[in-house]
């Protein structure tokens, strides 16, 4: 099985911004900079299999967990967003959303393989932004509340 490792550049509440395909073992063509996440994963997964992936699901990043983490909470909300004018479901963590997380480079023994949609929304890190958990979990449920956590049909940066 190829591996490919996307890099994003911008982590942003329930949103990934821009990504960088590093590598993808015989795809080199595969390799330049997207616009979004998703648009890197749909070409890569659109090369190997054919088909759209529901990548929230279906990618996976090797992180560290900063501190205890109350499991119960891993995907206890769940997103919709469309894959060919058909909704999809998927869960994210929002009871997580100021628990640390490091994403680490490579497999090591010291962190564990998630679905990158479990770790949504990607809230800033407390220490490199010096944001509360109460700022977090305030803004968190605004963007709930909004239903910014869904994304629409055919622009997922609009809101509902």
């Amino acid at each position: 099985q190829s591996s490919v490792v996307i890099r994003v550049e911008l982590y942003e509440w329930f949103r990934l911004g821009p990504a960088e395909v590093i590598r993808a073992e015989g795809r080199a063509h595969l390799c330049t900079k997207y616009n979004i996440f998703s648009d890197a994963a749909n070409a890569v997964h659109l090369h190997l299999f054919g088909e759209r992936p529901v990548y929230w699901d279906e990618y996976e990043i090797y992180v560290r967990f900063v501190g205890p983490v109350r499991r119960e909470h891993l995907g206890d909300l769940e997103c919709r967003f469309y894959a060919a004018s058909m909704p999809v479901h998927t869960r994210a963590s929002p009871r997580l959303a100021a628990q640390v997380v490091e994403p680490l480079r490579m497999e090591d023994g010291t962190g564990e393989w998630i679905r990158i949609g479990l770790l949504r929304p990607f809230a800033p890190h407390p220490r490199l932004y010096a944001v509360t958990r109460a700022e977090i979990e305030s803004k968190v449920a605004e963007l709930i509340s909004q239903e910014r956590h869904h994304m629409n049909r055919g622009n997922a940066q609009q809101r509902r």
